[in-house]
């Protein structure tokens, strides 16, 4: 759900973004734009998903843990799409695509902000997650 951004928000390429001016990452912006823009030019709905992945105190954090994670949520989706199609039902392409930086802050840990773009026609939502807790409340038909 879009959410309008404070009246006091900065511009950046005619967009408000909800930062100060000295904290802008020109090259992330870019980064991101690029992919948006290419994200629209391919496919007009998207969905973005954003999460915050952090790891427990005390844990360290594999170097490819961001690329094991995406490959992971492919691969979930895939086999998503291939139930849906034996059934018989429409399963449209997730077109996954994503963005992520990793953040130091005064912790010792890493974090890491991720931002995940499927195609909306595939996913327009994360699903109803009150069902889980009904006794046939299934996550395959969330």
């Amino acid at each position: 759900m879009f959410k309008t951004p404070p009246t006091n928000s900065i511009e950046w390429l005619g967009l408000p973004i909800q930062m100060e001016h000295d904290q802008l990452h020109l090259h992330y912006l870019n980064r991101i734009h690029d992919l948006l823009m290419r994200c629209l030019a391919e496919h007009p709905r998207w969905t973005v998903i954003r999460v915050d992945l952090r790891s427990p105190e005390g844990c360290s954090i594999p170097e490819n843990a961001i690329t094991r994670f995406i490959e992971s949520i492919k691969a979930q989706l895939k086999y998503a799409r291939e139930v849906k199609q034996s059934a018989g039902k429409r399963a449209y392409d997730p077109m996954v695509r994503y963005v992520w930086v990793r953040e130091w802050n005064q912790a010792d840990q890493p974090h890491f902000h991720l931002a995940i773009l499927l195609n909306h026609d595939a996913y327009f939502s994360l699903g109803n997650y009150g069902r889980l807790g009904d006794e046939d409340g299934d996550y395959d038909e969330m």
